[in-house]
């Protein structure tokens, strides 16, 4: 199936739960196998009346069931609590512990691209010192972090104001060199 396809099965709502900006995008990482179909809320492949198929659906084919409503009943029940951990033998849709909705939790975790407490977390990084010299957080310490970016640093010469983000032998604008971006050192 190309992204094109699949992205009139979509519901262009561009909402964020399947983790990626805009139903379009999603659809074409779908088409390349580097996205899930079944991350996205509104289309499902299998339903709980038994029907599947390759093709994906927003409505079930045998039951009428749509895919957004299967989901949100999924998402809104579990057995351990998204937020404070609280688990017990019997499903819940509000935690008896701290009272937060279950389906509100899973949701906004998703969105931030975390998993939540019932579902399966990402494979952990490896322990021992990163390349910052620090060790890597245990699992246990909760869901990743979302990755840091590099800091840009910009340089500006004091004679003639050009900027630039590399580090240069002298300026190209007046000739300028010796001081930070304009002397050929990082």
């Amino acid at each position: 199936m190309d992204h094109m396809e699949l992205f009139r099965i979509l519901p262009k709502t561009n909402c964020g739960e399947c983790r990626h900006t805009t139903c379009l995008a999603f659809a074409k990482l779908a088409a390349y196998r580097k996205a899930a179909i079944s991350d996205c809320p509104y289309i499902a492949a299998s339903c709980p009346c038994g029907h599947a198929q390759e093709t994906p659906f927003r409505k079930c084919p045998s039951c009428g069931a749509s895919a957004e409503t299967l989901r949100k009943e999924w998402d809104s029940m579990a057995l351990a609590c998204p937020k404070c951990g609280y688990s017990q033998d019997e499903c819940f849709s509000e935690c008896p512990a701290c009272g937060v909705t279950v389906a509100a939790c899973v949701r906004t975790a998703r969105k931030k691209g975390q998993p939540a407490a019932m579902e399966p977390a990402a494979a952990a990084p490896p322990a021992g010192p990163g390349p910052t010299g620090k060790s890597a957080p245990s699992p246990a310490a909760g869901p990743p972090s979302p990755p840091r970016t590099k800091e840009i640093v910009s340089h500006q010469c004091p004679y003639c104001g050009y900027v630039t983000t590399y580090t240069m032998p002298d300026c190209p604008g007046c000739g300028y060199s010796g001081g930070p971006g304009f002397d050929g050192k990082p």
